[in-house]
């Protein structure tokens, strides 16, 4: 499986430079085999409202940005539910107190090592760089 990150989906609905070439790298990954976590529903609703308040997006495109996301994930990922074991691990990784992440980013890293992905893409270098101790194949995209 290969885990995306909610900086690495995101672009597919808000488009900006990597847009094309993550929908070309998605289309090349067989089906089936990309992961998502449902946490990434609420990390993109927050995007959202961010855009909204800075008067990037109005209303109506925010909804409709929220349910074009919604589609995409439900039908393109395979979206795994952060369990006990996730919400622990990202506290251990936390604790390691020279780790500059957030919750949120800890808690994507948590899931995809939980889940033995074989991949990690995220356009998060801090969140790359963090998970390099953890052995875990990653891909930065810039």
């Amino acid at each position: 499986m290969i885990y995306l990150e909610t900086s690495f989906i995101a672009p597919l609905i808000l488009h900006d430079e990597r847009s094309f070439d993550i929908e070309q790298f998605l289309l090349s990954v067989p089906s089936g085999s990309l992961l998502a976590n449902q946490w990434s529903m609420v990390e993109f609703a927050s995007l959202l409202g961010h855009l909204y308040r800075a008067k990037e997006m109005n209303s109506r495109h925010c909804s409709e940005a929220m349910a074009m996301f919604e589609t995409v994930i439900n039908d393109s990922f395979e979206i795994v539910t952060p369990d006990v074991m996730d919400l622990k691990l990202s506290s251990e990784i936390l604790e390691g107190y020279y780790v500059d992440l957030t919750a949120s980013e800890a808690l994507h890293l948590a899931v995809a090592l939980n889940k033995n992905v074989e991949s990690f893409l995220s356009l998060n270098e801090k969140l790359i760089n963090a998970a390099k101790p953890y052995k875990l194949s990653t891909s930065l995209w810039t």
